[in-house]
């Protein structure tokens, strides 16, 4: 069906899932039902600003990807292409390890933010971060390791090949920052912060990622174009810090406030 076909299976994934989500709700749920409820346009405007990063990294994706194919395919045809495609479907199978993290962890966050028990909240934050990192650690390092293999499942031409280890090597560097920045702005999102959340997303989808691909390939070829991901995640790492600093102060504060009261 060409191009057609792609359109349906995403079009038919997105049925299942829904179908799989109705019978849940109307058969197995015991806590959460469907039911009646009144607009609140007051509601709707909080959840479309909160939920904004979200909407600014699923747009990054396809604006990101074009980017890309457009500075390789101008530079270096279609072998460089290529070699950027196979590379990047590590970076999907991660980002995915990623989002499962994120949309694991944001109900427990939301819930204990919500019940003031902000410490905690915090805590789950530190502990998933250390998760994505260590994943992030297990696959630069499989990944290192199997980069000659990995190239010759999906190509038989050398100089391709030779482009897929090299570039998968700086690329895939990028995984000891991204799964970081991609929890704290899920983090954030899951507290309400909707600004620090899209600074975050912004960053990393858009401004920094934008700026790198249209500069690092000029300036250093191919080699570049694998930068472009790790510089990126490395510069939008500091804004990250920036923020949880401001948290963590925050909450030092609130905690000499009360420890000042009980001592009253």
């Amino acid at each position: 069906m060409g191009a057609a076909g792609i359109a349906l299976a995403s079009l038919v994934s997105a049925l299942v899932s829904l179908v799989c989500i109705l019978v849940y709700f109307f058969q197995r749920a015991r806590v959460y039902h469907l039911g009646r409820f009144r607009f609140s346009l007051k509601l709707c405007i909080q959840g479309i600003l909160n939920g904004s990063s979200e909407f600014i990294g699923e747009m990054s994706t396809g604006i990101a990807m074009f980017a890309y194919n457009f500075v390789i395919m101008k530079k270096f045809g279609a072998d460089g292409v290529t070699a950027f495609t196979i590379v990047g479907y590590v970076s999907y199978l991660f980002s995915m390890v990623i989002v499962g993290f994120g949309q694991g962890s944001s109900p427990l966050i939301s819930f204990c933010y919500g019940a003031e028990e902000k410490t905690l909240a915090a805590d789950i934050r530190k502990r998933t971060n250390r998760y994505v990192f260590l994943a992030g650690m297990v696959v630069v390092l499989v990944m290192v390791s199997l980069s000659e293999p990995y190239s010759r499942i999906f190509v038989q031409h050398e100089s391709v090949q030779t482009m897929i280890r090299t570039g998968m090597i700086i690329f895939i560097t990028s995984f000891f920052f991204s799964g970081i920045n991609s929890i704290t702005s899920f983090y954030f999102t899951a507290t309400g912060r909707a600004f620090a959340s899209a600074v975050i997303s912004f960053s990393r989808g858009f401004i920094v990622l934008l700026l790198c691909i249209f500069t690092l390939p000029f300036l250093f070829g191919m080699t570049g174009v694998w930068m472009a991901a790790p510089v990126t995640e490395a510069v939008t790492l500091g804004i990250t810090g920036v923020f949880l600093y401001q948290e963590t102060r925050g909450i030092e504060k609130r905690r000499g406030i009360k420890g000042s009261k009980g001592r009253l």
